[in-house]
């Protein structure tokens, strides 16, 4: 991460603070309403299937001022009314740092975290492949749309499991090079269209498969019918029996598609402290308990980096992952909703928001938040 440009967002953020009091003294939200700090002692490992442990920061080597100040800077976030929602930092199986910046939601609230959904996604796909439910990655993807005659067909044949898992497939498709909000946006093309499988099969290729990263959401669904033509599942029913009942997860809401299958790019909603637990069975490389969920080997693989992104320095992107080049994995999506895992300090770091996607200084705050105070309160 270019900490050059984190630095001058730093400095424009406290410039615009400044001008932020100077016009709002009285500014004085009911929130948060909680101490940040998680208390208590490290009590040492534990499985958080019917819920977490907190332990005061120090306990697992954090520096309690520095995730105060990060708790102070969200504050002054909302005086700028910038939607922050939520924020959770938990390091070697304990929550040391939590707390919630809006009436909306608690940690008992279900919160949309839009395309986190792709790496949960992601994940039934492991368990289903682990499962001999799915041939290799290297089958064509058209061969589980054979119902369908496509536009543009020349060169579709080539494109492969693994191509659409890396987002990799070599569609023309503008998702992330236009707002949500424009026209030209192919993603609301598409929900324009009743977010139909057609749709997404139609479009024509405008690079080699494998070539290069191109951010595609329809993809990502199509992986979700795919799960549900091998497995005899639905992704939500297949994901709850296979993932979540191990992890304790029971309450979560999961949108249907107009197609019938759920919503593989963006539909699910979670509470943050079940996002976290989803975290956790990836730092522990698949395992929960006295069970292999997912196997290690689709751990590494879909956490590994397949293809550089090239929109972001340093960033690959994995099997529906974002992978640094530093170590750090996360699922992302829209509006600031990020689950941050760093193995190499057992830390998972999760943010719920709702950005405004065309302010970059917005969408860029929690990565700001973790370069400068929840990686430096690290101490051993």
């Amino acid at each position: 991460m270019d900490r050059t440009a984190l630095y001058i967002l730093s400095l424009l953020f406290v410039s615009l603070l400044f001008a932020s009091c100077e016009q709002d003294r009285d500014f004085s939200p009911h929130f948060p309403s909680r101490a940040i700090l998680g208390s208590g002692s490290y009590e040492g490992p534990y499985w958080p299937t019917e819920d977490w442990r907190s332990c005061s920061p120090a306990e697992v080597g954090m520096d309690p001022d520095l995730l105060r100040k990060m708790n102070e800077d969200m504050v002054l976030q909302m005086k700028l009314h910038i939607d922050v929602h939520s924020v959770i930092v938990i390091r070697k199986g304990y929550i040391v740092a939590e707390q919630y910046y809006t009436e909306k939601f608690s940690s008992d609230s279900l919160h949309y975290v839009f395309s986190c959904t792709k790496s949960i996604t992601s994940a039934a796909f492991g368990v289903a492949s682990d499962m001999g439910l799915l041939p290799s990655l290297d089958t064509p993807l058209f061969n589980f749309f054979p119902e369908y005659q496509v536009a543009y067909p020349e060169g579709k044949e080539k494109i492969t499991l693994q191509h659409a898992l890396s987002m990799t497939d070599g569609f023309e498709w503008y998702e992330l090079q236009y707002l949500y909000s424009d026209e030209r946006n192919t993603f609301r093309q598409w929900r324009n269209n009743e977010g139909s499988i057609q749709f997404i099969l139609d479009q024509p290729l405008l690079r080699t498969p494998g070539e290069a990263f191109n951010y595609n959401s329809g993809t990502s669904h199509l992986l979700s019918i795919i799960i549900q033509k091998q497995t005899g599942l639905r992704l939500d029913s297949f994901a709850s029996r296979e993932i979540f009942n191990p992890l304790g997860i029971s309450d979560y809401f999961w949108s249907i598609n107009q197609d019938g299958a759920a919503r593989g790019y963006a539909g699910l909603y979670l509470r943050p402290r079940d996002l976290a637990k989803f975290g956790l069975l990836y730092l522990e490389k698949g395992s929960w308990e006295d069970k292999q969920i997912i196997s290690e080997a689709w751990i590494d693989k879909s956490t590994s980096k397949q293809i550089l992104r090239g929109d972001i320095p340093g960033m690959y992107y994995g099997y529906q992952w974002w992978v640094h080049e530093d170590g750090l994995i996360a699922a992302v999506g829209f509006g600031g909703q990020i689950l941050m895992l760093i193995p190499e300090y057992d830390l998972i770091v999760l943010f719920n928001n709702y950005h405004n996607e065309a302010d970059g200084f917005q969408m860029e705050t929690p990565w700001r938040l973790l370069e400068t105070f929840i990686l430096p309160a690290i101490t051993d």
